[in-house]
């Protein structure tokens, strides 16, 4: 029975510490934050952005591979709800810019 009770309480802290892995991190607070709103900025002409959609970015996802480029997905925000499908991704290779695909919404 008590070997129950320590499974139990092992899966609980593995359903729990899972949470905290996935926990969405600003754009601000991630490795690449200032080099990427620094191309945003530079570029929101292009991408025809507007200071509000480069408030609160939240990073969706990030990896490295192998080649040391990295992959991050920003989601946009309004005011601090994230809006569906905005999500764009920024490809960094040797610490620039390399691929920006823009799929914030402009309204």
């Amino acid at each position: 029975m008590k070997k129950n009770y320590i499974v139990f309480a092992w899966l609980v802290t593995l359903l729990f510490s899972g949470n905290l892995v996935t926990a969405q991190n600003t754009l601000e607070e991630s490795q690449f934050g200032t080099l990427i709103l620094d191309y945003l900025k530079e570029n929101k002409d292009q991408f025809k952005l507007r200071n509000e959609d480069l408030e609160n970015i939240i990073v969706r996802d990030s990896y490295s591979d192998d080649a040391g480029v990295s992959y991050i997905y920003l989601n946009q925000t309004y005011q601090g709800i994230e809006i569906f499908n905005a999500i764009s991704t920024v490809v960094v290779k040797d610490n620039k810019v390399f691929y920006y695909a823009n799929r914030f919404t402009d309204d």
